[in-house]
């Protein structure tokens, strides 16, 4: 029978090769291709599986869909954390991906604004959709997963999936909403997360936010046209006695005695 410390020494016994295949992979393949078109793979995606090597065009195409993953840029000696806003890539709402054909040039200080994931704080270049019955730029974020932090041209968006993390974490581990952000900013940058934007207030109040939408989505109150009334977002609890549907009503009629014993 083999314990914990039979499988640690095991281990031990190869750690040089876990260790040798570590720093393998820190360079690159060769040839340095990019594994899509076979151009010159200067960027590898630490989120795509594999970590794929990719030119500048294909990192944007293949992450169309994927606005949130980290790249690195090859320098000739290593690889440098990089960003796809750096590498060029653009984020456009309401077309699948794609450009919006109605688009009117953005004002450069609109359309930029700092993406909060569970993978940092990524800056993002957002396109708009300017068809005539294109929803409001806060609603065109919202559809697409992205929180705003304000209505009124929009500045900081939170993904759902980072706002679903923290209250995980602040359920399971009691983690405050300060500690929480400080670990976005050390995720983002780990030598220099002061000098990563702070938007911890803007999480507190976009999370406060997001809990009360959930309840009012568990409750079913998006299919009713009313305001919740007090108590209606308590959660039912299935023990507590309910005469005629978990208990006799002659149990109320027993004495709190019964089953007492000095």
């Amino acid at each position: 029978l083999q314990t914990s410390n039979s499988y640690l020494l095991e281990w031990l016994s190869r750690k040089t090769e876990f260790l040798d295949a570590l720093l393998d992979m820190e360079a690159p393949p060769k040839p340095r291709q990019c594994s899509s078109c076979g151009g010159d793979g200067i960027y590898r995606c630490s989120d795509c599986f594999g970590q794929p090597l990719f030119c500048t065009l294909c990192t944007r195409n293949k992450h169309r869909m994927l606005p949130f993953h980290r790249i690195s840029q090859w320098t000739g000696s290593f690889f440098e954390d990089s960003s796809l806003n750096l590498a060029g890539f653009q984020v456009h709402l309401g077309h699948e991906g794609k450009s919006c054909p109605s688009r009117a040039p953005n004002k450069p200080d609109l359309n930029e604004l700092p993406g909060i994931d569970t993978t940092g704080i990524h800056y993002l270049t957002i396109n708009y959709c300017r068809c005539p019955d294109s929803p409001p730029a806060y609603m065109q974020l919202f559809r697409n997963k992205l929180f705003p932090a304000t209505l009124d041209q929009p500045r900081t968006a939170f993904t759902f999936h980072v706002l679903d993390d923290f209250i995980r974490d602040n359920l399971e581990c009691g983690t405050s909403g300060s500690n929480y952000f400080s670990k976005l900013r050390r995720i983002t940058s780990n030598i220099f997360p002061h000098l990563v934007p702070n938007r911890y207030r803007e999480l507190l109040r976009v999370s406060r936010i997001w809990r009360l939408l959930k309840l009012l989505k568990w409750k079913g109150f998006g299919h009713r046209n009313r305001e919740p009334k007090q108590g209606e977002l308590a959660l039912f609890c299935p023990s507590c006695p309910q005469p005629g549907i978990n208990c006799n009503p002659t149990d109320e009629e027993v004495s709190r005695c019964l089953h007492l014993r000095s």
